[in-house]
């Protein structure tokens, strides 16, 4: 797939495409199925297909505040590219592009050097100057600059739409299982791993730290999760995401205590998949009475696990 990092960076030869446009934050169930719609639709016509989204999403600059994304740019690049699209394109969200009116962004940019011939959009999609730009208006756009256009109905879990948002509040309320309903697989993050205080090694849980940095997260506690990346084998542990109130901490850390494991992986970018949330991040008046609620949580992740069918890998 190819990563088009801005408008001034379409190459001239772009080809002609199939494209939807949307934020895409955690790429649920809804917006994959408008990207196989695509996919479909594309081969169909001899497209190619393309993606097109924003930084900072709308809803963030016309707020002005950043609310926590479900993933980072590399994680979204690596969903789309896996679900095979072929080009996409982030456009830099700002007021100079919030002011284009809705039949210029059409013109210029999707006819003109995007070379759009279909539009597949979902039925609330709204666009250009004021919001003023909608399927009706696509639709009326098609015949005379020869392109189609084609709407996405709502899609839904449990009669409810999926949106980025139901998916952010299920996973702040911990509701794991529902958001690998939303997501069609469990909630996850990519990181390197890091350094870290040694206080883990210290306790007799050592852990593979990530940093995440100035990351928002919809994510807080301790959870049950699965870890890709290490090799070929797929790992299993009890994870801490917080700032750990025990130990006085203020940066947000993802912690890892990967079962039957003790290999030092210093470097390595992992996946962590998020599969049950255990409880709620807390504070501990010694590091005695955390390290037994480490006990307990471990035997915890392992009692879910079993009753759950999880395999635990062995070195």
């Amino acid at each position: 797939m190819k990563y088009i990092r801005d408008i001034k960076q379409i190459p001239d030869n772009m080809p002609p495409c199939a494209l939807t446009i949307g934020s895409f934050d955690g790429v649920h169930r809804g917006h994959q199925e408008i990207i196989t719609t695509l996919l479909q639709e594309a081969k169909q016509r001899g497209l190619a297909t393309l993606v097109i989204s924003f930084d900072p999403y709308p809803k963030e600059f016309f707020l002005g505040e950043r609310v926590p994304r479900l993933m980072t740019w590399r994680e979204k690049h690596t969903a789309l590219e896996a679900l095979g699209v072929d080009y996409f394109l982030t456009i830099n969200f700002n007021a100079a592009f919030a002011a284009i009116p809705a039949r210029q962004f059409v013109t210029n940019l999707l006819i003109e050097k995007l070379h759009a011939k279909l539009i597949i959009v979902g039925d609330d999609f709204r666009f250009g100057q004021g919001r003023e730009g909608d399927y009706a208006l696509l639709a009326n756009m098609a015949a005379s600059h020869q392109f189609s256009v084609m709407p996405m109905p709502t899609f839904e879990v449990m009669n409810e739409r999926v949106s980025s948002s139901r998916l952010r509040h299920v996973l702040q309320a911990g509701n794991m299982s529902m958001a690998s309903d939303l997501l069609g697989d469990y909630y996850s993050l990519m990181g390197t791993v890091i350094h870290g205080d040694k206080l883990g090694r210290t306790l007799g849980y050592p852990t593979a730290n990530i940093d995440l940095h100035r990351r928002r997260v919809p994510l807080s506690g301790v959870y049950v999760v699965r870890i890709e990346g290490i090799d070929q084998r797929i790992y299993y542990g009890a994870a801490n995401i917080g700032t750990r109130p025990a130990v006085q901490g203020t940066r947000v850390l993802l912690e890892i205590f990967i079962f039957n494991f003790d290999t030092d992986i210093y470097g390595l970018n992992i996946k962590v998949s998020f599969l049950h949330k255990l409880r709620d991040e807390e504070d501990f008046e010694s590091l005695d009475l955390l390290k037994e609620q480490i006990a307990m949580d471990v035997s915890n992740s392992k009692t879910w696990m079993a009753q759950n069918k999880c395999i635990i890998s062995t070195c």
